[in-house]
Formats: C-alpha cells, sequence, structure tokens
C-alpha cells in the first residue's frame, strides 16, 4: 500500500502527547490487524477481537481502533519490549502462558494468518495478545518486519544503557 500523507500520521501522534514522532522516527509499516487477549475479560475490549490498525514506528507500536473516519489511539509500545512469533511455530519455552498450556491437539491449530504478540517482562499488565493479519502473507510479512524492527530497538535500547544514558539527562 500507499504510505499515508505525512500530515495523517502527524496528526495521529497529537492523539498521543509526548510522543509525537521525533524526526529519528520512521514510520516503517502500516498494518490492519485483528487482536484480542485470551486473559482478559470480555468486559474489557481486549478480550474481544477486533480490529486495529497498527502503525510501527522505528521504535514504537502504536495501535489504533476505527474512530469516526479516522483512527485513535489505543496503546502505545516500546518495540524493546515487544515480542512476536507466527502462532504455528515453536513459541519459545520462557514465555510462561505458553509454557503452562498442554500440547495442542493438531486439529487445534491456528489459522495460517495468526500470530501472537507478547512483553518481553511477565509482570507487565499487557500479557500476550493473539493477532491475526489479513492473510498468511500478510502475517509473515509483518512478524519478519517487527522481528528486524524489534531486534533494531533492543540493540539500540541496549546500546544506551550501557553509554550511561543518566549521566548525559543529567548534564543536559
Amino acid at each position: 500500500g500507499q504510505a499515508p500523507p505525512p500530515r495523517h500520521v502527524q496528526h495521529m501522534s497529537m492523539t498521543c502527547p509526548g510522543h509525537v514522532p521525533q524526526a529519528g522516527r520512521l514510520l516503517h509499516l502500516e498494518a490492519l490487524v485483528d487482536m484480542k487477549s485470551p486473559t482478559a475479560s470480555t468486559l474489557n475490549a481486549w478480550g474481544r477481537r477486533a480490529t486495529y490498525k497498527w502503525y510501527v514506528f522505528s521504535d514504537y507500536l502504536l495501535v489504533c481502533r476505527p474512530k469516526g473516519e479516522g483512527f485513535a489511539k489505543k496503546a502505545l509500545w516500546p518495540l524493546a519490549a515487544l515480542r512476536v512469533a507466527a502462532a504455528n511455530t515453536t513459541p519459545p519455552e520462557t514465555h510462561a502462558s505458553f509454557a503452562k498450556k498442554p500440547e495442542r491437539d493438531k486439529s487445534e491449530r491456528d489459522k495460517a494468518e495468526v500470530f501472537r504478540v507478547w512483553h518481553e517482562e511477565k509482570e507487565k499488565p499487557l500479557g500476550e495478545f493473539k493477532c491475526w493479519a489479513q492473510s498468511e502473507t500478510d502475517m509473515l510479512a509483518v512478524v519478519q518486519r517487527l522481528q528486524v524492527l524489534i531486534d533494531a530497538a533492543v540493540e539500540q535500547r541496549d546500546d544506551m544503557i550501557q553509554r550511561g544514558m543518566n549521566r548525559l539527562t543529567l548534564e543536559g
């Protein structure tokens, strides 16, 4: 697809005060993704499957819900803290909610377009989301692109920690 005019992205970020894209922040990917949190109550919006618009920047994932003719911010997550995997690949054993599940019957395999996103820190309220891309091709594209960006964000974060950002912040 076509990238939206920059004005649109600027407008989007105005709904998230303090998170207006900085000069170095690039919009890498836009996707329509259905999301649902298996652990959330159905009274909670995350507990029901719904379609969201994803804007993937170099350092954040902005999740928006349809509102009127546009989209409104639903969540903003730093990429460095996210993990992603296609649903039918073997998930990493380190992730608690995956580890607890008994081996699933083959007939229960997820549809090809399903993938999962979760937070690296288990105690965070984000938990795990089941996501549906528009197609298997879309899912593979989103997962691969997201993985590359997450890896880069993690590397950048670790780099900053090593350089002791605290000292720089105090001086600035």
